[in-house]
């Protein structure tokens, strides 16, 4: 326990000496920071989230679908592998729109 305790306070001591010093404010003081609440997520955040979520799943079953209607085809167009890579592209986009904010909230809470 002393030893983290240690570490600690090498730690504070080398992001005192390499941060830079606040403008001077009489209402400011170093310790507003730690007595500041957590962030939260807003409403929209959470309804934007599912709103992806969900058109994710809806680009899903019609590209899978498409893909098996046009694999069943005689022929398959340029047209028909542009409109895959479409479904493809706007799949991954929604996918990274829900993964990132949640990735990097791991990260922060880990930190």
């Amino acid at each position: 326990m002393k030893n983290n305790n240690l570490e600690d306070k090498k730690l504070g001591a080398l992001l005192k000496n390499e941060l830079p010093n606040a403008p001077y404010n009489p209402w400011f003081t170093r310790t507003v920071l730690n007595r500041l609440p957590e962030r939260k997520r807003r409403v929209a955040a959470n309804t934007e989230m599912w709103v992806c979520v969900i058109a994710a799943v809806v680009t899903l079953i019609f590209g899978v679908k498409f893909s098996a209607e046009s694999y069943a085809s005689d022929s398959i167009t340029v047209m028909n592998l542009m409109i895959f890579c479409t479904y493809c592209s706007l799949f991954g986009a929604l996918v990274a729109n829900v993964a990132v904010p949640l990735m990097k909230r791991r990260v922060i809470k880990k930190i």
